[in-house]
């Protein structure tokens, strides 16, 4: 191994490994390991809105949904979630406090398992995330449960996205939100959306602008999950420094003034050394609260490109992203775990 790689490597490495070591043995844990495929974009501090996304991560820009390196047309997707068959297992009694349930309740709960679908041809492309968990649950306040699944079908969102390439250097996409969060202003179920570009000026550069409008009722919720304001824009801004070298920054809200929030920056970085192997960090700092987040994770990836489905008796993808968040202020040090494990099909 060259100096320089070796020396990324030690460096990355390093500072995940310093992550970990700043929070005290005493930190209040919390675990989004259920139903989340918020992992990858934890790690990096949530600087996504000009990150290339697959359809596990679709909350962010839509215009940026299967826009990397796969040129494959009519292609179709479906994403399984191992964790979620022992979600699905249990009682409906734990995973959710309505007397009943709708069809939408039903299709939820299949999402546990069947996490996301998603297809292109040609210059289109869409995708379906089923029962993406919220942060706030009031059953799992000061829960210590690392797989926590109590009332998670009545904590959760589902996205359906499309992406329209208008020219080899623009895409535009939209997506819309359907929130289910019981016990806030009562039996909530609100719809909401998102619309993005994406501009490549230069083979090494990404732009995205991304405007988000979710249910007022949830609006808090969205911003504890990834700093997104409502009703406002973010600017993101990539830059492939080098071929497995990612670099990104966000701009939280540039358009509402009278946010407490505005103009906030996120940064972040993935560095994947081996083709199965990703390495990330991020940064950002939420001024309201004078609290930094320190990120990093790592994600295990792609056996596809170890097995080739060529040889006709191999055609599975998995991917595992770990992502851990230290919110780290003058009184208080929280961390704060995200899993996200898929299988594709």
């Amino acid at each position: 191994m060259h100096l320089l790689p070796r020396l990324k490597l030690n460096c990355a490495a390093g500072v995940a490994f310093l992550t970990v070591l700043a929070a005290p043995a005493h930190a209040a844990d919390r675990y989004h390991t259920i139903a989340t495929g918020m992992a990858r974009c934890a790690a990096m501090g949530y600087s996504q809105t000009a990150a290339e996304v697959s359809t596990l991560q679709g909350i962010y820009n839509p215009a940026t949904l299967f826009t990397s390196t796969s040129t494959e047309d009519d292609a179709f997707d479906l994403w399984l979630d191992p964790v979620g068959i022992y979600t699905a297992s249990q009682s409906k009694s734990k995973l959710s406090q309505a007397h009943s349930c709708s069809a939408w309740d039903w299709l939820n709960r299949a999402g546990l398992f069947v996490r996301a679908l998603g297809g292109r041809y040609a210059a289109f492309a869409f995708a379906g995330i089923l029962t993406e968990s919220l942060p706030g649950n009031p059953l799992l306040n000061n829960s210590s449960d690392r797989f926590p699944v109590q009332g998670v079908l009545d904590w959760q969102f589902s996205q359906a996205l499309m992406r329209i390439r208008m020219a080899e250097a623009f895409s535009i996409g939209a997506s819309l939100y359907m929130v289910t969060a019981r016990g806030q202003a009562g039996d909530l179920r609100k719809f909401g959306g998102s619309y993005g570009v994406l501009l490549r000026p230069a083979k090494a550069w990404r732009v995205g602008i991304m405007y988000v409008d979710v249910p007022d009722e949830t609006a808090a919720l969205f911003l504890a999950w990834n700093r997104t304001i409502d009703e406002a824009m973010n600017v993101g801004i990539t830059f492939q420094a080098q071929k497995n070298l990612l670099l990104s920054l966000d701009v939280r809200n540039v358009s509402e003034e009278n946010q407490t929030i505005k103009r906030e920056l996120h940064a972040g970085l993935e560095w994947q050394p081996f083709s199965w192997l990703a390495v990330r960090n991020g940064y950002f700092r939420m001024s309201e609260l004078k609290t930094s987040v320190y990120a990093a994770g790592i994600g295990l990836c792609s056996l596809r490109r170890s097995f080739s489905p060529r040889q006709g008796w191999f055609d599975l993808d998995f991917t595992l992203d770990y992502g851990l968040q230290i919110e780290k202020s003058a009184q208080a040090r929280h961390t704060i775990h995200f899993l996200t494990v898929g299988i594709l099909l």
